[in-house]
């Protein structure tokens, strides 16, 4: 390059995902000045990606594209690196060479590094972190456990999922759970111990206008649920909601089902002995309540609340 006396540089890029998802195919587009003004010829291309700006380790093999035409400046080149995106740090380095040249190629400084294009592949093909922590496969993620089966399944040894929501006032929801078909749940809490103080749902608002569980399932037929906690603890309980604060117009649980043979709560303690609850609501206001339940329907088999224990 040094024989043909031209200075060679890349003053745009642009990273442009293309072709088969796993393909793993980009579209690199890049400006290229020759002698200081932009160039029309033809040249041969040379792309490698390293692990760093500087120094570091080449990830997979040199692409070449020779004869590639270059305009007013401006070119373009489909490459293909294969499978190298695992979101690490990727660094591509660009060297040329006049097409009519058979000698060593001008590496251009300095590399460039590729952010977030070709890494939206990966984020749409099965992967996991570091340390199998979290897994991705066909458009379910998994954390804490690589079967994924749901498009998200969370597995931990305390909480699983923790939600909170920090207004100290306003309508705010820890969990806000939705379910628009007419057999539906809009949420379900699942505690499979057989001991412990354990909860099929736990909710709790600092709010003094806020609510500690709020579910509400919209069909105006069929056998839904509000909320539908359950516990197979002897020492468990289905629900229990919490509104902690001491003045204001709070509730512990407030359900609602419009259905004209809905639910307003259904809750269920399954266990043979021990002091089992249906429902356990608690409020320390003294103008709050422990559980609220609501049947509005004026006609039909209707229940503001339905609560059954076995346990003896």
């Amino acid at each position: 390059m040094h024989s043909t006396r031209i200075a060679l540089g890349v003053l745009l890029l642009l990273l442009c995902w293309s072709g088969n998802l796993f393909a793993q195919s980009f579209t690199y587009q890049g400006f290229l000045k020759a002698s200081g003004v932009p160039a029309s010829a033809q040249y041969d291309f040379r792309f490698r990606l390293y692990t760093a700006l500087t120094g570091g380790m080449q990830v997979g093999s040199d692409l070449l594209v020779n004869d590639l035409s270059v305009q007013n400046g401006l070119f373009t080149a489909e490459l293909n690196f294969g499978s190298v995106w695992d979101g690490s740090d990727r660094y591509l380095e660009i060297a040329v060479r006049p097409g009519s040249s058979t000698g060593a190629y001008t590496a251009l400084s300095p590399r460039v590094k590729i952010t977030p294009t070709p890494y939206a592949v990966f984020a749409q093909r099965p992967w996991q972190t570091s340390g199998s922590d979290i897994f991705y496969n066909a458009g379910n993620v998994s954390i804490g456990t690589n079967s994924s089966g749901y498009p998200l399944l969370v597995e931990a040894p305390d909480t699983a999922v923790y939600a909170a929501s920090t207004s100290i006032n306003g309508y705010t929801y820890g969990v806000s759970g939705r379910s628009d078909s007419n057999s539906g749940t809009g949420v379900v809490g699942w505690t499979t111990a057989n001991s412990g103080g354990t909860y099929g749902v736990q909710g709790v608002s600092w709010s003094n206008t806020g609510t500690g569980v709020y579910g509400r399932t919209t069909a105006a037929t069929g056998t839904t649920y509000g909320v539908y906690g359950r516990s197979d603890s002897t020492n468990g309980t289905g629900i229990v909601g919490l509104a902690s604060a001491t003045n204001g117009n709070t509730a512990g649980g407030w359900f609602e089902s419009v259905s004209n043979s809905g639910i307003g709560v259904y809750s269920r303690a399954t266990a043979g002995s021990g002091s089992t609850f249906g429902v356990w609501g608690s409020s320390a206001s003294t103008s709050g309540t422990g559980v609220v339940g609501y049947a509005s329907a004026t006609s039909g088999t209707t229940y503001g609340g339905w609560f059954e224990s076995a346990s003896t």
